[in-house]
């Protein structure tokens, strides 16, 4: 007996202190999102693409082949070359683990490692506004890139970004967010969470997210406001004090919600069935 309780703890810890691999990441949108896993390979090269978009910060998304790029790289390319090429940075968590929506600047972990760079001598005050603007520049490049393959993914592939409604637009961002914070959410199971997004910040984009993907409208009084505020949302606030029960919550009630949906532009069952996407349950659509 006294073995088992000896061997348990330690199986608990080594599972917290484990990082989630790719494959990982992947398996946590499969269980949140309806379709088919192998077998609907659009939805699982758009995990794929979102999980390759955190990880890998030199991947290009436009690429058709990249399986020479899948290489650890820990920090944007432009930070070879000068002024940059001596600082130091954290792992790849550092980059793109701010948020979807939240502006790089304004990320605590990014902020502090830039003013260490500065206080070691390795970066120059000089050079911190260009730096923030080499960023922005990358960030909104590859922003761009995550929203036209979640465009493409919801049927709008003959549409540019720009010529989508807001409603669209919203509907597109909300839908890529969600995977892009479930990624989040699964390393704020592991050990090293001081380099990435603050929990209660990914749960607020989640239910802005969910908002978006429902076209909520403040005051308005329709069934998909009353699923998307009313239903979903409460049962996701209840865990709000575990990134592993919050996750849990939405591989539980995220699809039935989705599904749910009707009106428009945000009947998913009748798009995804139009499109031709298997779903992970026959009964879906």
């Amino acid at each position: 007996m006294k073995k088992y309780l000896i061997v348990l703890p330690l199986l608990i810890f080594s599972t917290i202190l484990h990082a989630k691999g790719g494959a990982e990441h992947r398996e946590d949108m499969q269980k949140v999102y309806p379709f088919a896993a192998e077998e609907c390979k659009p939805a699982f090269d758009l995990y794929e693409l979102v999980n390759a978009y955190l990880d890998y910060p030199n991947y290009d998304l436009n690429c058709k082949d990249n399986s020479k790029q899948r290489k650890r790289c820990e920090k944007p390319k432009f930070l070879n070359d000068d002024p940059f090429k001596n600082t130091i940075w954290e792992n790849h968590r550092i980059w793109y683990h701010w948020g979807f929506s939240q502006d790089p600047k304004k990320f605590k972990p990014l902020q502090n490692k830039v003013k260490q760079n500065i206080d070691e001598g390795k970066l120059k005050d000089e050079d911190v506004d260009l730096f923030w603007e080499q960023l922005k520049k990358i960030h909104s490049k590859r922003n761009l890139q995550l929203m036209t393959i979640s465009k493409d993914f919801l049927g709008y592939q003959n549409q540019n970004i720009s010529q989508l409604s807001e409603a669209q637009r919203k509907q597109v961002g909300g839908f890529v967010a969600i995977l892009y914070d479930i990624h989040i959410l699964g390393d704020w199971m592991t050990e090293k969470t001081d380099v990435i997004a603050d929990v209660n910040y990914i749960y607020r984009d989640i239910y802005t997210s969910i908002e978006d993907i429902a076209g909520y409208k403040e005051g308005s009084a329709s069934n998909n406001n009353k699923i998307a505020v009313r239903k979903i949302k409460k049962v996701l606030q209840q865990h709000e004090n575990s990134p592993s029960e919050f996750l849990e919550a939405l591989a539980t009630d995220f699809t039935p919600f989705l599904l749910s949906l009707d009106g428009g532009i945000y009947n998913y069952k009748k798009k995804f069935a139009a499109i031709g996407y298997k779903p992970k349950d026959k009964r879906y659509w």
